[in-house]
């Protein structure tokens, strides 16, 4: 059975009794249909969160039959909030889409006062290109390739492999069958796979690539060994 989302259809089941817990499969994607995981899904008026797994969906089991609200954060998309009809004895199917936050920037010329910034911002981009074991891609270099997607991007890298799965194309390092730990602007992206290409590659400023744990840098680790499967680090644009 599929719920409507932002609007609920205007009756609603009462549940009979030994039915008043219903489940909810909740499934997740971009605007163009594409699976988004790792997205941090709250019920109202319960305590944690999960997140969407590899295929974008979250199961909620032990519902109380009625109208719920969820929350939903991920990196790069913007937070939604949407209320959902959960009956008893069943489970409830609903896709939710997701707008993505960033957006392409218009041409701007550097300003003296936006210089300082941005040498500031891509600090640890210069000191790791000039002393790290990876590999680095600047704007110049993002430019000069005319990609149209991130995974294309990366395709020519070395130690790059692009797979596809659930719609979509991801990245693999060296040989691992698990993603690679990704970082935005100095921020660990989370512990489920991001999807680079939710990222236009207009936003992008630079790229570090690290396609074994033995060259990640000590900094970008994040705990947990993370970077056993490669890190991929990304740097937007200050304009």
């Amino acid at each position: 059975m599929l719920a409507a989302v932002a609007a609920l259809p205007s009756v609603t089941a009462k549940a009979q009794p030994g039915e008043a817990l219903g489940d909810l499969l909740v499934s997740i994607v971009d605007s163009s249909g594409v699976a988004v995981a790792g997205v941090r899904i709250v019920l109202g008026g319960r305590a944690g969160y999960g997140e969407s797994d590899a295929g974008g969906q979250y199961r909620i089991r032990g519902i109380q039959a009625g109208r719920v609200a969820l929350d939903l954060q991920r990196l790069g998309f913007q937070r939604k909030t949407v209320e959902v009809e959960v009956f008893g004895g069943r489970t409830v199917e609903t896709v939710i889409t997701m707008a993505m936050a960033v957006q392409p920037l218009e041409p701007a010329t550097v300003s003296a006062a936006v210089a300082p910034r941005r040498a500031a911002r891509f600090a640890e981009f210069e000191r790791r290109r000039s002393s790290a074991f990876g590999h680095f891609l600047t704007r110049e270099e993002i430019e000069r390739r005319h990609s149209v997607s991130f995974t294309e991007l990366l395709r020519m890298v070395p130690g790059v492999r692009v797979v596809t799965g659930f719609g979509r194309a991801s990245i693999r390092l060296r040989g691992a069958r698990c993603p690679p730990h990704v970082w935005i602007d100095g921020t660990p992206a989370g512990a489920a796979e991001f999807n680079l290409d939710a990222l236009p590659l207009e936003t992008v400023q630079g790229v570090e690539i690290y396609s074994g744990i033995s060259n990640v840098p000590a900094e970008l680790m994040a705990g947990r060994a993370r970077g056993r499967c490669g890190v991929i680090v990304v740097w937007t644009r200050v304009d």
